[in-house]
C-alpha cells in the first residue's frame, strides 16, 4: 500500500473516531493485504509506511495521546467509572501507564474526590436516591408484615 492510501485511511478513520496512536496503528495494520503478511520484505515496508503516516499525523496534531486520554477520562468519569476502571480501560487501549499516571497527577490530584464525584454521577445516571431506597425498604417491610 502506498503512503497516500494509508494516509487517506487514517484521515477517514480519525474523522469518524477519536483514536490513540496505538489504536490507529492497529487499524492501519489490519488493512495490510493478507498476501503480504507472508512476505517479510513487503511486510517491513508496510510497517515503515504505517509509522511514517502516524509520525506525520502526530506532528500535525491529529493524533495526540494526551488529548485522547483526557477526553476518554472525562467521558468515563461522566459515566461513573472509578479511577481504577478508567486506568484499566486506558491500558487496554494501549496507552502506557506512565502517560496515564501523569495525566491523573496533573488534572486530578485528589483521587478520592474524583472517585466520589464519579460515584455521584453514576447514582444520578441510574436515578438512585437515598430517600427512595429508604422508602422502598419500608414498603417492603410493610408487605412482609
Amino acid at each position: 500500500m502506498t503512503y497516500n492510501k494509508l494516509a487517506k485511511i487514517a484521515a477517514y478513520y480519525l474523522s469518524r473516531y477519536a483514536a490513540s496512536e496505538e489504536s490507529l496503528r492497529h487499524v492501519l495494520r489490519r488493512r495490510i493485504p493478507k498476501d503480504q503478511l507472508f512476505n517479510e520484505i513487503k511486510l517491513k515496508e508496510e510497517h515503515a509506511q504505517i509509522e511514517k503516516v502516524i509520525l506525520q499525523f502526530k506532528k500535525s496534531g491529529l493524533v495526540d495521546d494526551k488529548k485522547y486520554n483526557l477526553a476518554r477520562i472525562k467521558k468515563l468519569h461522566h459515566r461513573g467509572k472509578s479511577s481504577y476502571a478508567i486506568k484499566f480501560d486506558l491500558k487496554k487501549k494501549g496507552i502506557s501507564s506512565s502517560i496515564i499516571d501523569s495525566i491523573f497527577k496533573q488534572k486530578f490530584s485528589n483521587i478520592e474526590a474524583f472517585d466520589l464525584s464519579g460515584a455521584i454521577q453514576l447514582a444520578r445516571r441510574k436515578k438512585l436516591h437515598l430517600e427512595d431506597l429508604n422508602s422502598k425498604k419500608e414498603k417492603w417491610r410493610e408487605k412482609q408484615i
